[in-house]
C-alpha cells in the first residue's frame, strides 16, 4: 500500500511538471508575438518620421494576420491645422521595402497557439487599420492577442506613437 502511494505521488508531481512546462512555451511564444508586434510598429513610427510619409498596418483578426503598408503618394497638408494626410487610397503600397533581413515579409500570420483576438483602430471592413502619419503621429488604439491556454497580452499604441506592452 506504502509504495503505491510513493508511485501516485511521483507521477502526480511528473504530471504537474509536464502541464506547467507546456503553459510556460504557450507564454514565451504570446510574449514573443507581442514583441514582434510591439518592434514592428515602432519601426513603423521611425520610418515615418524619418521618410516624412505615413505607414499603416491592417489587422485581421478573422485571419490572424497584419499587413505592414508604405504610403507612396503626395503627402498633402491637412485641414484646420490637423496636420499632413496621406489620402489617395490608390498609394498604399502592399509590398513596401522596409529594409528587413531577406525572406522576411511585410505580411505576418499569428504563429500556431497565438491567437490575433482583436483590434480597437478604424475598422475598414474586415481590417483594423492603424495609420502611421509623417510625423509620428497615430490613430490610438490597442491590439489584443491570446495564446491557446488563454493567456492575453495587450499592444497600446498611443496617439504620438508610443507603443507598450500590457500584460
Amino acid at each position: 500500500m506504502m509504495e503505491m502511494l510513493v508511485v501516485l505521488a511521483i507521477l502526480a508531481v511528473a504530471l504537474t511538471l509536464a502541464f506547467n512546462g507546456r503553459s510556460a512555451i504557450g507564454d514565451r511564444n504570446l510574449t514573443g508575438m507581442a514583441r514582434k508586434i510591439e518592434t514592428d510598429l515602432r519601426m513603423m513610427e521611425q520610418r515615418a518620421r524619418t521618410e516624412r510619409t505615413c505607414y499603416r498596418v491592417d489587422f485581421n483578426p478573422a485571419a490572424d494576420a497584419y499587413t505592414i503598408r508604405r504610403y507612396n503618394g503626395a503627402v498633402s497638408a491637412g485641414t484646420g491645422g490637423s496636420g499632413a494626410t496621406c489620402d489617395d487610397a490608390s498609394a498604399w503600397d502592399v509590398s513596401p521595402t522596409v529594409g528587413e533581413v531577406v525572406g522576411d515579409t511585410v505580411s505576418r500570420r499569428m504563429p500556431n497557439g497565438i491567437d490575433l483576438v482583436s483590434s480597437t483602430f478604424t475598422a475598414v471592413g474586415p481590417l483594423n487599420v492603424l495609420t502611421m502619419g509623417p510625423f509620428g503621429n497615430a490613430n490610438a488604439g490597442s491590439v489584443t492577442i491570446q495564446s491557446a491556454g488563454g493567456a492575453t497580452r495587450q499592444i497600446v499604441v498611443e496617439a504620438f506613437g508610443r507603443v507598450t506592452i500590457q500584460p
